[in-house]
């Protein structure tokens, strides 16, 4: 009942999703308007160089297109053959059978040449969707780095467009490698049949063709309704993909603001909107299958019809209608299948034009562009520099005017906001300014190499990305450019970084020590800072900026790392960005920065300390008592590091951040288990039971058509034998019409309800993994098997090829199994020697096709692993752009992703040789099948065993037989694919839900006196017990009620982790945590989380308006503007959002692209919990990044709230200032309690 109330109370959020739909299309409809001047098609990434590939891979397909009318005249020669023996009066059955064998021989031998140029060219054009596809991803990535920072903040979606992008990409090869193959091979093959059959008789090849303008017709006007459709669900899908990235990326925010129940039901809707947009693209599809197989078999009956004529009016005869039967019919079929191949095309090119929008935006940094001077001295000169974020509404820089001296320390200090970090990202040319110019050693920035900047100046910021390496990577990674590979770094310097950064100690407790890998999630915001700071001393360079770099450490670990700093940076230029006058001695430089301009420059001692003090965070009395205590000298003691309170918690998890097996090689499922493990979401309705009956018809139609056209057949060649011969080629003929129409109405109604029965599958495949994922613990979105670019990627974009199981594969398998039961039975009983011929050949090609299945789902899997690898490097390049410019880290990426690229250059090479190899062994066999069931035939029928009529009725339903067979190789790749997805997925679906999600059902009514109790609890990550490793040993103590309780403790020594639990982030064990007098696990998950609130040290916003922001996860009962209002002027944020020009509606980025300054994130952040009204208010680090104004402002706040005795406070600080407010202290060392 609470989750569906939560459910219902955000429904007004997504109320909007099918207007947006519609906004979607309009939206199109304007891209596609805007890119008309420039080539986005499926060959868009094409070069000259490919021209010779191109052109030997369609000479290769036409070749093998000629295939198809060469034995179709030969059979037709064969069957004049025949006519004329039988005529004959001298008849000679030894000449007759020696020129059949002959011509039989010449088919079975076009088909080893079919098999030998096919296999080439299917391989020359998988290599050419290869190439494009590498292109694309390389210009994707590189599109991506070269963006302006001003762009990727005014971008909206970026995740979730990249991950649509990818998809793209996946189309775009699709589209332009085997499908232009076959398409070329189809074309030249119909031109082939064309001119055969007009060799044959011009006037019944024109009869025949009389309908094929209307299919040109009917295929243009279906291909843009497709295209229209297709761009559709591909912008909703990446709507999706953002809802998706965002949970997975930001879980713990998620889940302790209760916003899964909002992130399910917004997930839902676009979902089910996406479904809608699929469902006209697969009714625009399934009618031109429809149409144009209907219109195919009624221009042959009118064919058979004039060609029947004819015979009788001795104007052709029997072979030469035969050739013009058989290359018209092939032909009329192949036209059908056109449809089929232009649908994948027309999401090719609906793919193409989407990549073509993302890589054709403009705002294209100048990043190798400008003037690289050979020295660097440092000195940095802002003149009347007028600055304003893109997606602001406000200035940050007013004309602003200051002047860094070279080889001097500079500390910039000011209120949160003032503009402090918008200089330091300047300098480094993140951002161009509106006006004025800055100045580098006298060169305008503008003027400058990028390169150049970042090859000289160093910026740290407050938190520092941690990339999915080890800790020797994560340090080398910064001088990558140095030196050829990450392997080459020398371990010397990476050493001097450790230990200069007080890691040393921290990395020998490592069971890998420096190379024992780390993740972002494992990492807290002092061990992301000593990483960042460790970058900056291995790279070394003139300047370096350090922006609020050291404010999540405690006052001594700082001291002692400020030290180090100035002893490691005298006599070069380097400024430090902060709001904390701690470290700032009596000689240092100062330049006060107030509302975006230099206020004060100058001495600190000769500068007022009062205002100093009333735009910074110091205490008066710890300022004096630091300007006292002289630090000419520094000794390191090597125990210090284990005494700093605020960093380094994944010490408490090391035993979940390494990684020490090797992942498992992925099991693939088959079709059959990947169904029964999903059938509760595949629903037997009517949807699907009508496709799957009108699949058997169409099934059905096929030898019904091969029957009526042999009795035709059989007609012409004894007509004389026929009484009312006139009347009994009316009577098939009308056969055949209806046959025709019911085959092209039942191919619609099959394709179309089958096709949305698969997508309701996928869709609610979606809907519940997600779900599932939602009721996992943290842990699971700590391994490194669960990164959020494939779970995104599995989800939206690796489900589209799972619906092909069902859309696809069980009509198709289905039709092969009733046509091979059907004419096989048939066959056997119009000629049951002929057909155990046929029929013997039938194990060899379904053989054929198992074996090629098992070969494609190693080489397709593998690739698709590669492909996951290379998005995988994408997110996490995106997510870290502004730190990877800022450190010159491209470089690295570049060669990352390169070798990656490779690899999957390689996968693909395997897989193009795999693909081509199937299917041309496939046509080969049915080509052996046909010459050698032509040859015994003619002989049957030649020695009077068999009459004309059982020859056509065998032959007819044989070959239909074959050809349905070996049609199945061409479902292989797309169904090896959607195995893979399906795999992976049924994986999920068999997730339990953690206990932390799920389990509880009190709601306490009451809170006592003890309202938290940790009872003797011990805890270990992920049981990392095994490795001797617990976070937390034997804790027991209790917290008050309505008491401000401060925990402090060395680094690793469980604080986080007591937090984690309080939360019930990850599963606590029973009877050892107690909230309110219950054990933690017997509460209402969702009570619990209304009710304690908490503020995390770096809190996470997602893209939207700050109002969203702000009330996300709670529920529209305790929602009123008033409330919100007193908040935001509780927190000193009411002023400056009212000073925007949207207000609170304001959007504002994610990540690093907020473009609010970290004091108003975090001071943002403290309203969005006490808008909550929590009974408990967690505060982690919440004055970390505030100036000295708003620090007294929240501890004044956090006074008062005490005083009025409704809610507990729990603090964990290193700001000792802080320990002074509350009532009670806990001190922890290695996960025990020392001192209560």
């Amino acid at each position: 009942m609470v989750k569906m109330e939560k459910a219902s109370n955000c429904v007004c959020e997504v109320k909007e999703c099918k207007l947006e739909a519609n906004e979607e299309e309009e939206s199109m409809t304007r891209d596609r308007k805007a890119t008309n001047g420039t080539y986005n098609g499926i060959l868009m990434f094409a070069v000259k160089s490919d021209l010779w590939l191109v052109a030997v891979a369609s000479i290769l397909m036409i070749a093998s297109a000629l295939t198809k009318p060469l034995q179709t005249y030969i059979i037709g020669e064969i069957v004049q053959h025949l006519n004329d023996f039988k005529a004959s009066k001298d008849r000679d059955y030894s000449s007759f059978l020696s020129r059949v064998k002959l011509l039989c021989f010449f088919i079975i031998l076009t088909g080893i040449w079919n098999m030998i140029v096919s296999w080439i060219g299917i391989f020359s054009w998988m290599k050419i969707g290869e190439r494009q596809a590498k292109r694309a991803r390389s210009r994707l990535f590189h599109s991506s780095m070269d963006k302006t920072t001003a762009w990727l903040d005014t971008c909206e979606n970026i995740m979730g467009n990249i991950s649509q992008a990818n998809r793209c990409i996946e189309e775009l090869r699709a589209g332009s490698s085997e499908v232009i193959g076959l398409l070329t091979q189809t074309i030249a093959s119909i031109i082939g049949l064309f001119v055969t059959s007009l060799i044959r008789s011009w006037s019944l090849t024109l009869v025949t063709m009389a309908g094929a303008p209307l299919m040109v017709v009917l295929g243009i006007v279906f291909a843009r309704w497709t295209m229209r459709s297709a761009e559709t669900e591909n912008a909703l899908s990446a709507r999706a993909a953002r809802i998706l990235d965002w949970s997975f990326m930001n879980n713990a925010t998620v889940k302790v603001s209760n916003g899964k129940y909002l992130e399910i039901l917004r997930f839902k809707k676009l979902a089910e909107v996406s479904a809608e947009a699929y469902y006209r693209l697969a009714n625009s599809i399934a009618s031109s299958i429809g149409l144009m197989r209907c219109i195919s078999l009624l221009m042959f009956v009118q064919a058979l019809w004039f060609g029947n004529s004819q015979v009788i009016q001795g104007k052709l005869e029997i072979g030469q209608v035969v050739t013009c039967f058989g290359s018209c019919l092939v032909l009329v079929i192949q036209a059908s299948e056109i449809s089929i191949l232009l649908a994948t095309l027309q999401r090719a090119q609906v793919a193409a034009s989407r990549l073509a929008k993302l890589l054709n935006e403009e705002n294209l940094s100048n990043a190798n562009i400008g003037l690289y001077p050979q020295e660097f001295k440092g000195r940095i000169c802002f003149q009347n520099v007028l600055f304003q974020y893109p997606a602001a509404s406000t200035i940050s820089l007013n004309y602003t005017n200051i002047t860094f001296e070279e080889n001097q320390l500079h500390f910039v200090v000011g209120k949160s906001g003032s503009g402090k970090s918008t200089i330091a990202q300047i300098m480094t040319a993140l951002y161009q300014p509106s006006s004025g110019s800055v100045k580098i050693d006298g060169y305008s920035i503008s003027t400058l190499n990028t390169k150049w900047i970042t090859d000289n100046i160093t910026l740290i910021q407050q938190s520092s990305p941690i990339f999915s390496a080890n800790i020797q990577d994560n340090i080398g990674i910064a001088v990558i450019d140095k030196f050829e590979s990450l392997s080459d770094v020398p371990d010397l310097l990476v050493d001097d970084a450790l230990q200069f950064a007080l890691l040393d100690d921290y990395v020998d407790t490592l069971p890998l020590g420096k190379h024992s890998e780390v993740r972002p999630q494992s990492l807290s915001g002092g061990q992301r800072q000593r990483i960042g700071l460790a970058r900056a001393k291995i790279r070394d360079t003139p300047l370096l900026i350090l922006d609020e770099s050291l404010s999540a450490l405690d006052h001594e670990s700082a001291s002692q790392l400020y030290d180090k700093i100035r002893k490691w940076r005298t006599g070069r230029t380097t400024i430090i960005v902060t709001h904390n006058l701690h470290y700032i001695y009596e000689n240092d430089i100062v330049h006060l920065i107030h509302d975006g301009a230099e206020l004060r420059r100058g001495l600190k001692r000769d500068l007022d300390d009062n205002e100093l003090l009333s735009y910074c965070e110091s205490d008066p009395k710890n300022l004096k008592e630091h300007n006292n205590t002289a630090r000419n000298t520094f000794t390191m003691k090597p125990e210090d590091y284990l005494h700093n309170p605020a960093i380094l918690r994944d010490l408490e998890k090391s035993g979940n951040s390494l990684q020490t097996e090797e992942i498992n090689k992925e099991q693939i499922l088959s079709i059959y288990k990947i169904l029964k493990g999903s059938r509760n979401f595949l629903k037997i309705d009517l949807f699907l039971t009508v496709g799957l009956l009108t699949s058997v018809l169409c099934s059905l139609c096929s030898p019904l058509f091969a029957f009526s056209v042999s009795k035709l057949l059989n007609a012409m060649s004894i007509r004389e034998q026929i009484n009312n011969f006139q009347q009994f080629v009316v009577t098939w003929a009308c056969i055949l019409l209806a046959i025709a129409v019911v085959d092209g109405i039942s191919h619609y109604v099959s394709n179309f309800f089958l096709s949305y029965a698969s997508e309701r599958w996928i869709l609610n495949l979606r809907k519940v993994v997600f779900e599932k994922l939602n009721d996992q613990s943290c842990s699971f979105f700590e391994n490194d098997k669960h990164s959020t670019a494939e779970l995104t990627a599995l989800i939206m974009n690796d489900t589209r090829d799972l619906r092909n199981i069902v859309s696809e594969f069980i009509p198709i398998v289905l039709k092969l199994l009733i046509i091979l039961l059907a004419g096989i039975i048939w066959a056997i009983q119009s000629g049951w020697k002929l057909a155990l011929v046929g029929i013997s050949f039938i194990p060899l090609v379904l053989s054929i096709n198992y074996m090629y299945c098992m070969l494609l789902t190693n080489s397709e899997t593998h690739y698709k692993n590669k492909v996951a690898i290379l998005e995988n490097i994408n997110h996490e390049a995106i997510n870290g752009i502004k730190s990877i410019r800022i450190l010159n880290l491209r470089k690295a990426f570049n060669d990352i992703y390169f070798e990656k690229l490779q690899d999957l250059d390689i996968a693909g090479f395997t897989r193009a040789l795999h693909t081509g190899f199937g299917v041309s062994l496939s046509s080969l066999i049915s080509s052996v099948a046909t010459g050698i069931l032509f040859l015994y035939g003619m002989e049957l029928v030649g020695s009077n065993e068999y009459t004309y009529n059982q020859f056509w009725q065998v032959l007819s339903l044989l070959t239909l037989s074959l050809a349905n067979s070996a049609s199945l190789t061409t479902q292989f790749p797309d169904i090896t694919r959607g195995k893979r997805a399906g795999t992976l997925l049924l994986s999920l679906l068999e997730l339990k839900a953690s206990k932390s999600e799920i389990e509880g059902y009190v709601r306490p009514i009451h809170f006592p006196s003890d309202v938290i109790w940790f009872n003797n609890l011990t805890f270990s990550y992920n049981n990392s017990s095994a490795s001797g490793h617990m976070a937390l040993k034997k804790v027991t103590f209790e917290i008050k009620k309505n008491q401000i309780t401060t925990i402090i403790g060395e680094s690793g020594s469980g604080k986080s982790t007591i937090t984690s639990l309080i939360m019930r982030l990850y599963d606590v064990p029973d009877r050892k945590l107690f909230i309110c007098g219950y054990d933690i696990n017997s509460l209402d998950i969702d009570w619990l989380r209304d009710n304690i609130a908490i503020v995390d040290q770096h809190p996470k916003f997602f893209e939207g308006s700050i109002h969203d922001n702000l009330v996300y996860g709670v529920p529209t009962s305790k929602l009123d503007s008033a409330s919100i209002e007193k908040y935001l002027r509780m927190v000193n944020m009411y002023t400056f959002i009212l000073s925007l020009p949207e207000g609170i509606s304001t959007r504002i980025g994610e990540g690093e692209r907020s473009l609010l300054s970290s004091g108003q994130i975090q001071r943002l952040a403290i309203a969005r919990a006490l808008i909550r009204e929590p009974k408990i208010l967690i505060l982690d680090e919440c004055t970390s990044n505030l100036d000295n104004l708003n620090t007294q402002l929240i501890r004044s706040l956090i006074k008062n709230i005490v005083n009025q005795k409704t809610i507990t406070i729990v603090m964990i600080s290193h700001d000792l200032d802080i320990d002074t407010i509350s009532q009670r202290s806990i001190k922890l060392k290695e996960g025990m309690v020392i001192n209560d």
